[in-house]
């Protein structure tokens, strides 16, 4: 981990978004064998992180330059490695290990809930990330799971392109 710590260049950082005891919070009733079994489970280890950056659009190319007022800055790829080494060999479907739901504000929210769930010996890891489309190119959304119990998801998202219509002529019929 301190490697890849070490390994972070300018426009990247940790991501430490993480909600702690997700299912404590989500209020789903158990009943006492289950949380007893629960205490017993172990987070894996992770490292998360962020790369942002800005967009120069011709929205932003327009109203900002790139010294003095540079535009706000955006997420543009989240890299998820978690360290699963009790279950190797035991997922054979990465779709399965992840899932996206939406927080309590509903599928509106600027965020969304990351879940990392790949079952007993270990806990639910849950992230809020910014909700956008994925990049579904080839480059867009990589997930592995190597034989060591590595797992990492990186994906980007899609870029949204700016268009501004500053005047629309009247069309015939409209007279």
């Amino acid at each position: 981990l301190t490697e890849a710590k070490d390994a972070l260049s300018d426009d990247e950082g940790l991501y430490g978004d993480e909600i702690h005891d997700y299912y404590q919070h989500k209020g789903v009733p158990a009943k006492p064998q289950q949380q007893a079994s629960m205490r017993r489970l172990i987070k894996p280890q992770r490292f998360c992180k962020v790369k942002t950056g800005y967009v120069w659009n011709a929205y932003n190319r327009a109203k900002y330059d790139t010294k003095e007022n540079p535009p706000p800055k955006v997420v543009q790829r989240y890299t998820f490695t978690l360290y699963f080494p009790l279950i190797v060999g035991s997922i054979r479907n990465l779709d399965n290990l992840f899932r996206v739901e939406d927080t309590e504000k509903g599928p509106s929210d600027a965020y969304c809930i990351l879940v990392f769930s790949a079952g007993p010996p270990y806990a639910d890891v849950a992230y809020r990330i910014v909700n956008q489309r994925w990049d579904r190119r080839k480059r867009g959304v990589q997930a592995s799971f190597d034989d060591k119990g590595k797992f990492r998801l990186s994906f980007g998202f899609d870029s949204n392109n700016y268009r501004c219509l500053l005047y629309t002529s009247p069309s015939p019929r409209d007279s």
